[in-house]
């Protein structure tokens, strides 16, 4: 059963539902790929951290190396010197 027409109101009625639907699909649709963006955001922001723990175990490693190579270079002239 269709409802009365008052002054083109039913008509204009479905129009604008019409439109708040379309409305409505579009932000969930903006919704989904802010999630989707959100999410590979904190993947690239975790592989970063990775990535930094890397580097700073790396760095730490030379550090004791170039420490090593210079206690035996010293080492070294201090022998040749005392014999």
């Amino acid at each position: 059963m269709e409802t009365p027409r008052i002054d083109g109101w039913t008509e204009w009625s479905r129009f604008v539902l019409s439109g708040l639907q379309r409305v409505e699909e579009r932000l969930e649709t903006l919704d989904r790929k802010i999630e989707e963006r959100i999410k590979a955001g904190e993947q690239e922001v975790l592989q970063l951290r990775i990535d930094l723990a890397k580097l700073q175990v790396k760095s730490s490693l030379w550090s004791a190396i170039a420490g090593a190579l210079t206690l035996a270079i010293m080492m070294g002239i201090s022998y040749l010197r005392g014999r």
